[in-house]
């Protein structure tokens, strides 16, 4: 009887569909982790050439065809409403020059597809954990290395000799990099505090320090507030006691004004504005003025709102359907007013509702990615009644809230009932 016939190298080929799969993998996920978090990273750096647009939304496009075809999606269509209700107020308004609504649409598009939570299975989810991890590590470096440069060589990280923008292009980007910077830093640290040396501890803790002044020298209150509030709330989630939450906050306390003569001189540019303000009218004096304009343009078309990504008055209180040519940027003042009076009540309640869900969702999940994820959320959440980037795709913080969307999204849902703290 004939023996069977051996092919040579035949049992090999699963192993070697595993290697090319697993080296595919390894290449999409390389490329995420590039699109999604080192090139916008790379857009904040001030001493460096900044990638074009055509670049950066030409990148994100690349990442949007991937997302789409990394198998089986999990779709939300609130997301997909939204965008049409996006769409549909473009339609129904009228824009002067000055405004490039559908480009800015089909960024913020882009983005939403690539990262957001439009699409979710578990290799978006692969991909938005590493980005997002890689993103808040160069918060962390860039917060350091500003405070650094702000001792080595001050002139080049002041903006007009008074306002510290650190190695970024504005002083309202490395405060809240700053903070989000260090949010991350404690929940990481926290996390594998007991594998961790001390000396590695202390350095670990030495950096969030230095990330809280580096926000702090910036000045920016909004920034400063929604940090307190994010980890409040996250210290609450991972202690989940009274007693425990009052001793902690007790003693965080102490730390503070026992070391108040150590930070208290970095607080000038805070102490300046809060000055500037009383000599006008109060705390909210900056802000007023463009959330009462924001308000007196959702009155006027509480529908579908004047417009997506429109403004009807500057900061200047200039009628912006004067304006013939520009870049549109605007100061809108308040994130989600910006929402309410450009696409109206159904794009506000489209957006809240995602984003409440997602809220919802990651506190049900007892882990540090989804812990992190709420934090980040809830920050710019209150961050955003001061600034106005939800809808802008080119914004680095437009980014990491649709991110942190789109990675609330792609995790796995949380059982019926809360299981125990682990």
């Amino acid at each position: 009887m004939n023996s069977p016939t051996y092919l040579p190298g035949i049992d090999q080929i699963p192993r070697r569909r595993d290697k090319v799969k697993k080296a595919t993998n390894g290449t999409a996920l390389f490329l995420a982790v590039v699109i999604s978090a080192l090139l916008p990273l790379w857009r904040t750096l001030n001493f460096v050439p900044s990638p074009s647009n055509t670049l950066y939304y030409g990148a994100f496009g690349v990442l949007a065809v991937m997302a789409l075809l990394t198998g089986r999606n999990r779709v939300q269509w609130s997301v997909v409403w939204l965008l049409c209700w996006c769409a549909a107020s473009i339609m129904l308004n009228t824009f002067s020059a000055y405004f490039t609504p559908w480009p800015r649409l089909m960024g913020l598009a882009l983005i939403i597809v690539a990262v957001g939570p439009l699409l979710g299975n578990h290799k978006l989810l692969a991909w938005r954990q590493k980005a997002l991890t890689f993103l808040l590590w160069g918060c962390v470096v860039i917060a350091v290395v500003s405070f650094v440069m702000y001792y080595v060589a001050r002139p080049l990280t002041m903006y007009r000799g008074f306002l510290f923008m650190g190695i970024t292009g504005n002083s309202m980007l490395i405060s809240p990099m700053a903070y989000i910077g260090a949010l991350f830093l404690i929940q990481w640290t926290m996390r594998r505090n007991r594998s961790l040396g001390p000396w590695v501890r202390v350095l670990l803790w030495t950096m969030v320090a230095v990330c809280v002044f580096a926000g702090v020298l910036a000045g920016s209150r909004s920034a400063l507030i929604g940090f307190l509030v994010a980890f409040t709330v996250w210290m609450w989630l991972y202690l989940r006691s009274v007693k425990k939450f009052v001793m902690i906050a007790a003693a965080l306390g102490v730390v503070v004004l026992a070391t108040a003569p150590a930070w208290t001189n970095y607080t000038d540019t805070l102490e300046d504005k809060m000055a500037a303000n009383e000599k006008t009218g109060g705390f909210l004096t900056a802000r007023q003025a463009l959330w009462e304009q924001r308000w007196k343009e959702f009155k006027k078309e509480p529908g579908f709102g004047v417009g997506f990504s429109k403004v009807e008055r500057t900061t200047e209180d200039e009628d912006t359907s004067k304006f013939k040519i520009g870049s549109g940027i605007v100061e809108p003042g308040n994130g989600w007013l910006f929402v309410l009076s450009s696409t109206g009540i159904g794009g506000f309640a489209l957006l809240l509702w995602i984003y409440l869900k997602t809220l919802c969702k990651l506190f049900r999940l007892r882990r540090f990615e989804a812990w992190l994820t709420l934090s980040l959320l809830v920050y710019i959440g209150v961050h955003s009644f001061a600034e106005g980037y939800i809808f802008s795709a080119g914004n680095f913080f437009c980014l990491v809230f649709w991110l942190c969307l789109g990675l609330g999204w792609a995790m796995p849902r949380p059982a019926h009932k809360l299981t125990s703290r682990p």
